[in-house]
């Protein structure tokens, strides 16, 4: 499969493509999906497919739901929910916080909150109660102005396109109109 990458919705379709790849690469080589090391309460909760690196923390009555990859020493935090997303590295998904249909670049925080059909960068950090708003109210695709122009994403969802080095603050939304 070829994948562009000529907007930033894109990352999210490739990230599909290479945890697929990897998934069969893995199985076909008998390489463990879920790293041995994996330190997981009794009460949290592990379905569909999910690649878990080494280092891996997921606490009490945290669900972790495939498609999903948590990178090296990420996090799922108490009552947390990680679905078809992706996690590289140290990131964490803090205390009841949905992260839904997302990448998530190495050293993100959140604490109490919803990152949703969102791409974020690296060295990131959301304050407790940070929303990122991914469904216009007409339930239309999002347009995207680009270079002047609005470029239909083909998508109804699209939450926050963040780079690196990014604080948000407590109490922040981010919503498209």
């Amino acid at each position: 499969k070829w994948q562009p990458i000529k907007f930033p919705w894109h990352i999210y379709d490739a990230a599909k493509i290479l945890f697929e790849k990897e998934v069969r690469v893995r199985v076909k080589k008998g390489i463990p999906l879920i790293a041995r090391d994996l330190s997981k309460a009794d009460s949290a909760v592990i379905k569909g497919e999910v690649i878990i690196e080494p280092g891996v923390k997921i606490f009490e009555n945290a669900v972790v739901a495939g498609p999903a990859y948590l990178g090296a020493n990420s996090v799922v935090a108490n009552n947390a929910l990680v679905r078809d997303s992706f996690f590289c590295s140290c990131s964490v998904a803090g205390y009841i916080t949905e992260i839904a249909r997302s990448y998530l670049g190495k050293n993100v925080w959140t604490h109490s909150n919803y990152i949703g059909d969102s791409i974020i960068g690296s060295n990131v950090s959301f304050g407790a109660g940070t929303v990122t708003g991914n469904l216009r109210l007409d339930e239309a695709n999002v347009k995207m102005l680009v270079k002047d122009q609005k470029v239909d994403s083909g998508r109804q969802k699209i939450g926050l396109f963040v780079g690196d080095n990014v604080r948000c603050g407590i109490n922040v939304s981010v919503r498209f109109l």
